[in-house]
């Protein structure tokens, strides 16, 4: 590995770990094209995700809450998507719908919905826990200086 280069590897790997994560909450519920392209996406948001902790100048050194954390929460929304029997991408809703006297959207509508309520439940709980844990509970316990 030459360290000279503008070719990053730790952040080559790291999205590559981003994009595992993001097919292993179902990895036998996706295609293979499809997994190869949802991993893709996570590497995007990985990145994205690089970018706004830097803006927001929060420190992470080893990138475990862009990895695990904000990618988990794709996955629970791209299984909806690139599920290959129910997923969004990959049901012919159309053809269902004509066929079928019932409401065929709705069920997909429904897991999408419920899926979002639990990304956002999920985010809302770790941000409190972390505020907890961080301000509360080691503040008076670390006592490092800003410098």
């Amino acid at each position: 590995m030459n360290t000279y280069t503008n070719f990053d590897m730790f952040l080559l790997c790291r999205g590559l770990i981003a994009g595992m994560v993001s097919v292993s909450l179902n990895p036998s519920g996706f295609y293979s094209f499809a997994a190869l392209i949802n991993g893709m996406i996570a590497g995007v948001i990985y990145v994205f995700s690089l970018k706004i902790f830097q803006v927001m100048k929060l420190d992470d050194t080893i990138h475990s809450s862009n990895v695990h954390g904000i990618i988990s929460l794709y996955a629970l929304l791209s299984i909806c998507f690139f599920h290959k029997e129910e997923g969004f991408f990959f049901k012919d809703i159309y053809l269902a719908y004509i066929d079928s006297d019932q409401d065929v959207i709705a069920p997909i509508i429904l897991v999408l919905g419920s899926n979002s309520l639990a990304s956002f439940a999920v985010g809302l709980l770790t941000t409190f826990m972390c505020f907890l844990v961080f301000r509360l509970v080691m503040s008076p316990i670390m006592r490092v200086s800003k410098v």
